[in-house]
């Protein structure tokens, strides 16, 4: 689990990986609490999709690293 304090809120992001055969499965779940909570959604829910991208590119290259 990772945790982010801002101002008024707390972001919490778990992810679960499951083996898929040749391939990884990612689950995502994430909350966000706090009276500022909906300060935050909107610019969270926007850069998830790119975040998720460099998290699997990164993964990726980190395998073919390990693998030579």
């Amino acid at each position: 689990m990772l945790e982010f304090s801002a101002p008024d809120a707390i972001a919490r992001f778990v992810m679960i990986f499951e083996d898929a055969g040749d391939l990884t499965r990612i689950t995502q779940r994430i909350s966000l609490t706090g009276e500022a909570a909906s300060t935050y959604a909107g610019p969270i829910r926007e850069g998830l999709p790119a975040g998720m991208r460099k998290l699997c590119e990164s993964m990726e290259e980190a395998a073919r690293a390990s693998t030579g």
